[in-house]
């Protein structure tokens, strides 16, 4: 869970800063596309919002499934990990950023391929 960890700590940064060629090889292209128009739709305040706080962190995975390619031998391995980090103190519920991730892996011919962001989703109270 080290890898998800600092996936997510990857892509909530570089999403914050725009920096979507950081994503290049680690967020699918069509996330990447969707994400590129959310996140320019954002404020400033709100991109910031983006970057998960290491020292307030902490998810769980939410569920790990397997599909099979019809026809084929082929696999999708797809891990969804859900989360949430505060953006200060005090503690109010209004302080907690929540989000979601997905992370999609396909084996072709029993070889893995890279674990590729499908899904990236954060939410929080504030208004």
């Amino acid at each position: 869970m080290q890898g998800v960890k600092q996936a997510i700590l990857v892509v909530s940064e570089a999403l914050s800063k725009q920096n979507y060629e950081a994503l290049d090889g680690i967020v699918s292209p069509k996330a990447v596309k969707v994400l590129k128009h959310r996140v320019n739709r954002l404020t400033p305040s709100q991109q910031e919002l983006l970057s998960i706080n290491l020292d307030f962190f902490g998810f769980f995975t939410r569920s790990l499934s397997l599909k099979r390619i019809k026809g084929t031998k082929d696999v999708i391995v797809e891990i969804a990990v859900h989360g949430m980090t505060m953006i200060g103190i005090p503690v109010e519920r209004e302080s907690y950023i929540y989000f979601c991730y997905v992370f999609q892996r396909k084996y072709k011919n029993g070889m893995g391929g890279p674990w590729i962001v499908k899904l990236v989703n954060h939410t929080s109270m504030l208004i």
